[in-house]
């Protein structure tokens, strides 16, 4: 009974979901090449909230800078309005999901380990910040300052410190690969008749996760459920055609069988730490449709492999 609550209770909050565009992965983010810097987005129904922690170049005190607003879901490549196709009417094209808003810097707040009545925290405008969520686990991050002026732009990546990527690279715009270790729950959202899928992927093949490799690596990974003869094939391809016409290459992903029938597919960029926006059919082939397709499938992880935390936060160590 309390698993089918469950389901339940994610059949709804996921049907309320928009299956359009990338929606933010709430969570925190940082970039992973340089630590001291973190950028935590929380999503919550169309608004979008940001808190910044960073550090005062010259002083080296901790600063903290906030802004909230609307989603916005007409943004292009550029972090501009850009509601239609820019390479002309091509099936498939959705605007992505942006944020741009006012960047507050936040003082004179309450201490850690007390309350001062009458005391009242204060904020400054700043600048501008400007988010664009470019695929499941990265941001693309933009902040322009009034005084003095400048302006600062550089990829996000969300940080994973409980189970861990398979594949992971440096650099945050480039594909990663998630563990998906773990029981997922899929609902379709275009069919609210549609059951629950539910699988456990608690096998991995191969075994032993690579880690952290060069941005150009390719890679396939699946993970399988063997109670209900299910797996999880996810590949990174080479680039260039397969050779044979007749099967030619798919776009980097991950496809979703239960004995020898495909059920979902999901873009690489869609596969999320615990969330994955999918969609019904195979993967398309690989250069021929430059657009995402709407995703009608949402995937929710709602219990991780039984596996030891994979790193303490380095986004404050050096």
């Amino acid at each position: 009974m309390k698993l089918r609550n469950l389901l339940l209770m994610i059949s709804l909050a996921v049907a309320a979901m928009p299956a359009r565009a990338i929606v933010p992965e709430t969570g925190l983010y940082w970039m992973p090449d340089f630590s001291g810097t973190a950028v935590y987005v929380e999503h919550q129904n169309g608004t979008v909230v940001v808190t910044i922690y960073a550090f005062d170049p010259e002083t080296g005190q901790a600063e903290i800078y906030t802004s909230a607003g609307p989603l916005r879901d007409d943004g292009g490549w550029v972090l501009q309005p850009q509601p239609d196709p820019p390479f002309g009417n091509i099936e498939g094209y959705l605007p992505s999901n942006w944020y741009r808003g006012d960047l507050y810097q936040a003082t004179h707040g309450q201490p850690l380990t007390g309350l001062q009545f009458g005391y009242s925290a204060q904020s400054e405008k700043v600048g501008t910040i400007t988010l664009g969520f470019v695929d499941a686990n990265n941001i693309q991050y933009v902040v322009q300052r009034d005084d003095p002026p400048d302006r600062f732009s550089w990829p996000l990546r969300r940080f994973d410190f409980s189970q861990g990527s398979y594949i992971a690279s440096s650099f945050a715009t480039f594909p990663i690969m998630i563990d998906a270790l773990g029981e997922w729950v899929f609902v379709d959202v275009s069919d609210p008749m549609a059951p629950p899928l539910r699988f456990d992927f608690s096998q991995r093949d191969p075994a032993d996760p690579p880690g952290q490799v060069p941005s150009e690596a390719n890679f396939a990974v699946t993970y399988r459920d063997p109670s209900r003869d299910a797996r999880l094939v996810c590949a990174k391809h080479p680039e260039g055609d397969s050779g044979d016409p007749e099967q030619p290459q798919k776009a980097d992903g991950c496809e979703l069988y239960v004995g020898e029938g495909l059920i979902l597919s999901a873009r690489l960029g869609d596969v999320g730490l615990d969330r994955i926006q999918a969609f019904r059919g195979a993967l398309p082939p690989a250069g021929r449709n430059p657009y995402r397709r709407p995703e009608t499938v949402i995937g929710m992880r709602v219990r991780h492999a039984d596996v030891e935390p994979v790193a303490t936060l380095p986004i404050i160590a050096d």
